[in-house]
């Protein structure tokens, strides 16, 4: 922990100073040179410092956050072609296995179609006559309100697990007003800014996906029993619900100064921005750093991008 302390003790004074020799660097934050030395090593390692011979540089402090949001985008990516992938192969791979149990019979994967589909899937999979452990993505969340409406005050049943994901830009006062009353009912709601489009499942082998991946709210999707997809969709919302906020709960102060700070903005823009001084935006970075774990804007830009 002590060498963690002087890492960051050390990066915020090349910040703010822009002196890497660890001679000058030792007098100034109270080390020995050794020791400044040592620590201007780990911070170059870590690739926060840019060694040249025998200069270092100090790279633009928004650039680590930038690539990793970038790196933690393209894992996103990833994981939702490999969903895709999956889901894409199941009609062969159902009508192979069918063939081979009764001589051929053609198994489909029924539809669901017109403007109120994804609320005709969503009470496919919910009602049933036992406890349900259902969820669904609602990047739209005005869904949520026809959800609501259609059940009529209908809670679920004992047991059961209910989880709405909404889109933070679409959420409402009317949204939040539902979300409030599902809420009662033992539902649990988050929203986040990032989503890979509507889905919604229901236990182990209930699934619903969209013919076209990537809309809101889609007019054509399919339902599916079938634990292979199943799990790879769950697996995909699983991943967004851990990254998402509960609804309704504010964000932190430090949340608007990553948020531009990703975008490539130097601390002095992002305190223009956001009508503070500079002073006030590295403190907020560093109580961004305390909140999620990190000691120092490259591990802090890593934090923030595998939360995003």
């Amino acid at each position: 922990m002590a060498a963690v302390r002087d890492d960051l003790t050390l990066l915020r004074t090349m910040l703010r100073s822009r002196i890497v020799e660890p001679a000058r660097l030792a007098a100034l934050v109270g080390m020995t040179e050794a020791e400044a030395a040592a620590a201007l090593e780990r911070l170059t390692a870590e690739g926060l410092v840019v060694r040249t011979g025998a200069e270092a540089l100090l790279p633009p402090p928004q650039r680590p956050t930038i690539e990793h949001a970038r790196e933690a985008l393209q894992g996103e990516v990833a994981r939702l072609q490999e969903v895709i992938a999956v889901l894409d192969e199941l009609p062969s791979r159902l009508r192979e296995r069918q063939a081979e149990r009764d001589g051929g019979l053609d198994m489909r994967m029924p539809m669901i179609g017109g403007p109120s589909a994804i609320v005709d899937a969503w009470w496919w999979l919910v009602e049933q006559p036992r406890p349900v452990d259902a969820f669904v993505v609602l990047p739209e969340s005005s869904a949520l309100l026809e959800i609501a409406e259609e059940a009529g005050g209908r809670a679920p049943s004992d047991g059961s697990v209910v989880r709405y994901l909404l889109g933070r830009d679409s959420v409402d006062a009317a949204v939040r007003e539902t979300a409030a009353a599902l809420r009662a009912q033992g539902a649990e709601l988050r929203e986040t800014d990032r989503l890979p489009g509507w889905m919604a499942g229901e236990g182990p082998e209930r699934t619903v996906f969209p013919t076209n991946w990537g809309i809101g709210r889609p007019l054509m999707v399919r339902t599916l029993v079938d634990a292979v997809a199943a799990q790879s969709v769950r697996s995909l919302f699983d991943e967004h619900w851990r990254r998402a906020r509960p609804l309704g709960l504010e964000p932190d102060d430090w949340e608007p100064v990553l948020r531009l700070l990703e975008l490539g903005l130097d601390d002095a823009t992002v305190a223009e921005r956001l009508g503070v001084s500079e002073r006030t935006v590295r403190r907020r970075v560093e109580d961004a750093m305390h909140a999620l774990g990190a000691t120092n804007r490259y591990t802090l830009g890593r934090a923030w991008a595998a939360r995003r």
